[in-house]
């Protein structure tokens, strides 16, 4: 693996990254997957990324990352909200304006500038 890409992968959260550059150091809680491992990944017989990332831990001479994480977390999923193709509009409360200075705008036709 000398001028190939370095496949890693995250002891937190089992994410799989490739890694380009061999002068910067492997992030740390994340693993280098070793060849033969990756192979059984390519084959799907290992499926989960943290199982993959605890099995090449295991390995004699494995390396580990020890450089302060530069590989950004992955988006974290709002909890209990519907997605935002799944909104129906009309269900949205519009609700009434309670000042007398707001400006209210037509429904329909186009604005002016």
């Amino acid at each position: 693996m000398a001028n190939e890409v370095k496949r890693i992968a995250s002891l937190v959260d089992g994410r799989i990254c490739p890694w380009y550059c061999v002068e910067d150091p492997i992030p740390e809680k994340f693993v280098v997957i070793p060849d033969a491992l990756w192979a059984r990944h390519l084959s799907g017989e290992i499926t989960d990324g943290k199982v993959l990332a605890k099995m090449a831990l295991m390995q004699d001479g494995s390396e580990v990352g020890t450089a302060p994480q530069n590989v950004a977390p992955p988006p974290k999923e709002p909890a209990n909200e519907p997605a935002p193709d799944e909104i129906d509009p009309e269900s949205i409360p519009q609700g009434e304006p309670t000042q007398p200075n707001v400006t209210h705008f037509p429904k329909a036709g186009t604005m002016r500038a």
